[in-house]
C-alpha cells in the first residue's frame, strides 16, 4: 500500500482488526497510552516528526510538534528519521529520536512530553553500546521501581533517563529481553559455550534487590529472542535472524516452580 497511512492492529478478543489511520506512517516502531491518550513512535520521511497521538482511542492520529533549544525541531535533510521507543517512566513519557543522513555522526536523542509537545531532554549518543542482534538500538525495556531497565544486548540501568549504567552479567551474557512479572524484573540473556551451542538462561531480581540471581538454563541449536510468563511457565520464542534455521520460530515452554 502507499504511505500515506500507517497501519495497527487491535484485538478485540477473537481477531485482530487493522486500522490504517496513521498519518505519515511507513513505520510503527512503538505503541503507548499515555493520560488517556494514545502515542505512535513512527519512522518518516525528512521534514515531518516522527510521533503521533490520537486523542479519541485510537480512531485518529495528528503529529505531534517536537522542540529543542526553544525553537522546532528540524529534520529535513535526513534520511532516516524514526523514535524507535516511546518509555512511560516516573509519570513522564519520554520518545528516543534517531535521525541519520547518512554523513555526518547520528542523532541519538530523547524527549520528554511537556504541554502537547516533546521537548528536548538530553543525548544519548555515546552512552550505549550495542550488540547487533536487532534492527532496533534498545530491544527491550522495563521499569521496576524507581529505574527504568534497557537493553541493547547490553543491559542498562537508568533513574534519572539521563545517566545510564551497564548492568554485568558474570558470563558476560548477551540481554535479548525484559519481562516485570509480580514484581520482579525477569531477564533473558543467551551465550554461546564451547559446542557452540546457546545456553539460554533466565535471570530474576526484585525490586530492592541490588545483583540479579539465575534462575534457571538450557541449551539449545538457536537462541531465544524473546519471553513471557504466565501461571508460573516461561515460554520462549526461538529465533536466529541471521541464518535460515528449521527451529526458527519455535516456542519453548518451561514450567519453574
Amino acid at each position: 500500500e502507499d504511505w500515506e497511512l500507517g497501519n495497527y492492529y487491535v484485538f478485540n478478543g477473537t481477531r485482530w482488526a487493522r486500522k490504517r489511520n496513521i498519518p505519515g506512517g511507513i513505520h510503527n516502531f512503538d505503541m503507548v497510552a499515555y493520560e488517556g491518550m494514545i502515542f505512535c513512535g513512527l519512522g518518516v520521511l525528512e521534514g515531518e516528526y516522527p510521533i503521533v497521538c490520537s486523542t479519541d482511542h485510537g480512531e485518529t492520529f495528528t503529529s505531534v510538534q517536537m522542540y529543542k533549544d526553544g525553537a522546532l525541531l528540524n529534520t529535513t535533510n535526513s534520511e532516516v528519521v524514526r523514535v524507535y521507543d516511546l518509555f512511560l517512566f516516573n509519570d513522564g513519557l519520554y520518545a528516543m529520536l534517531f535521525m541519520s543522513n547518512g554523513e555526518n555522526e547520528p542523532v541519538l536523542e530523547l524527549y520528554r512530553y511537556e504541554n502537547g509537545v516533546f521537548v528536548y531532554d538530553n543525548q544519548w549518543w555515546g552512552k550505549l553500546s550495542a550488540i547487533g542482534y536487532s534492527n532496533h538500538i534498545i530491544g527491550a525495556k522495563a521499569a521496576l521501581g524507581d529505574h527504568m531497565f534497557l537493553t541493547t544486548g547490553y543491559l542498562y540501568t537508568t533513574d534519572d533517563m539521563e545517566n545510564l549504567t551497564q548492568v554485568a552479567f558474570p558470563n558476560d551474557e548477551a540481554v535479548f529481553d525484559l519481562v516485570v512479572y509480580d514484581n520482579c524484573l525477569y531477564a533473558l540473556c543467551c551465550r554461546m559455550n564451547e559446542d557452540e551451542k546457546c545456553v539460554i538462561s533466565v535471570w530474576k531480581k526484585r525490586d530492592g534487590d541490588t545483583d540479579f540471581a539465575e534462575l534457571f538454563s538450557f541449551e539449545y541449536d538457536i537462541p531465544a529472542i524473546s519471553f513471557a510468563i504466565q501461571d508460573g511457565c516461561f515460554y520462549f520464542g526461538m529465533g536466529n535472524s541471521l541464518i535460515r534455521h528449521e527451529k526458527n520460530g519455535t516456542i519453548l515452554m518451561v514450567e519453574y516452580k
